[in-house]
């Protein structure tokens, strides 16, 4: 189970993509990779992918007002979910692949520094295949189906009958939910059954 979350980025590029690589928080950077676009340098690749657009379909920025320079997308997988750092990246990969289809030059890390590990990936706005801007509107639903769909071929925690109508929960608001799933609660059970043993007898007495 992984929940998803989209937002434009107007203003701050540099300072995101910082963020997102930062080396505390990706196992030095091992965390980061890039989908046409070297992240090291994602800033400067995304700008001048804008400025191609601009001067072939025209530059049509708003007055007065700002655009997107970018979006940012955030994939939280369950604590409750065995799921390694490196599957993690694999299943946040396939995730923006699909999203994007190939249009859109990325960049992105998995954080491992919380309770739970997560995805963020920074896209561009403008497409580097045709000088399109990504139109967000709408699109939460798709975006959640995509990553469950993923989570289940996985084998990972997916909810089942969502209403994708409705704002997910952040992780802290879901674990503070007093009703668990009995799947997480048999996990967690099977967890402290397997802690506590020191021999196969342990967990299968002889009767």
């Amino acid at each position: 189970m992984a929940f998803t979350r989209i937002h434009p980025i107007k203003s701050t590029l540099n300072y995101a993509l910082d963020y997102i690589e930062n080396p505390a928080k990706t196992d030095e950077q091992l965390l980061v990779s890039g989908y046409n676009v070297d992240p090291l340098c994602a800033s400067l690749e995304f700008k001048m992918t804008s400025a191609l657009a601009a001067e072939i379909n025209g530059d049509y920025t708003k007055v007065g007002g700002s655009e997107n320079l970018a979006y940012h997308m955030i994939q939280s997988f369950s604590p409750y979910d065995k799921i390694t750092p490196e599957e993690a990246h694999r299943i946040g990969k396939q995730f923006a692949d699909e999203v994007l289809q190939g249009r859109y030059e990325y960049v992105i890390s998995t954080h491992v520094d919380k309770g739970h590990i997560h995805n963020h990936i920074i896209f561009n706005a403008v497409s580097f295949y045709d000088y399109r801007h990504y139109d967000s509107f709408n699109k939460a639903k798709q975006l959640r189906q995509i990553s469950d769909r993923l989570c289940e071929e996985n084998g990972l925690y997916v909810i089942q009958n969502p209403d994708l109508s409705k704002k997910g929960l952040t992780h802290h608001q879901w674990q503070g939910k007093k009703e668990v799933s009995y799947r997480a609660q048999i996990r967690r059970i099977i967890d402290n059954v397997i802690a506590g043993a020191t021999s196969y007898e342990d967990l299968f007495p002889i009767s």
